[in-house]
């Protein structure tokens, strides 16, 4: 597959002093867990390391974990959607994530999780949202034995009006 350089070149080389760590201290690959998170440039690097931990490095699949964050498009590749173990957190009005355009055929590894804006769905939309959420939150902190309820951070800038913003895919 084609790849976006830069974020290539980065993650070729995190990926290659992690092979070496490992080798040089014995650890077993069969034993090995990884996670792995970028923002931003940091997820694009995250993505393509994800998916190349995934394919070639003979840690079984079930022990990487990839997160990634405002993660642009990476890769020209039909593989991309057989690697469920790599998650794409993203704003629904965030550009860098657009970029480049889907219509030049690059898309992510792993699965896209949009997280909705309130200005762009509207009060009673993003309550929605944010109610089944809360429920998956709490469910899972009392699978754990934790108390905790999610409580979103206040916006930094005013939502209070919507906005319009096209879609581009």
């Amino acid at each position: 597959p084609d790849f976006a350089a830069g974020f290539k070149i980065a993650a070729d080389g995190v990926y290659d002093a992690l092979m070496q760590y490992i080798e040089k201290r014995g650890l077993g690959r069969d034993r090995v867990k990884i996670w792995v998170c970028g923002y931003s440039r940091g997820g694009a690097v995250t993505n393509l390391l994800g998916a190349r931990l995934t394919f070639e490095s003979g840690i079984g699949k079930d022990n990487i974990f990839a997160y990634s964050f405002a993660t642009p498009p990476t890769v020209l590749d039909r593989a991309a959607q057989f690697t469920d173990n790599i998650f794409n957190i993203i704003s629904e009005i965030d550009v860098v994530p657009r970029m480049p355009l889907r219509y030049w055929g690059f898309t992510r590894y792993g699965t896209d999780m949009i997280v909705p804006c309130k200005a762009r769905r509207g009060l009673g939309e993003y309550t929605r949202l944010l109610g089944q959420m809360q429920e998956q939150f709490a469910n899972i902190m009392m699978e754990l034995g934790v108390e905790a309820d999610y409580v979103p951070p206040e916006p930094v800038i005013d939502t209070s009006e919507e906005l319009t913003i096209e879609k581009y895919d």
